[in-house]
């Protein structure tokens, strides 16, 4: 049985193309449901949004 050493298994960091493909289907998902949900914001902020996630998905 393998011993855990507490950390946190991080994902393979991916390529720029990668990150730039998620991150533009992540922040079209949270433009679609701030809008569903009547929500202020804009396309800028939807990619910030978006953007972060994806960094802290990767650990970038």
């Amino acid at each position: 049985m393998a011993k855990s050493n507490g950390q946190k298994k991080t994902q393979k960091k991916p390529d720029a193309k990668t990150v730039v493909e998620e991150t533009r289907k992540l922040a079209e998902e949270i433009y679609k449901k701030r809008v569903a949900d009547n929500k202020p914001g804009n396309a800028e902020s939807d990619w910030v949004q978006a953007e972060n996630e994806i960094k802290a998905k990767y650990g970038l």
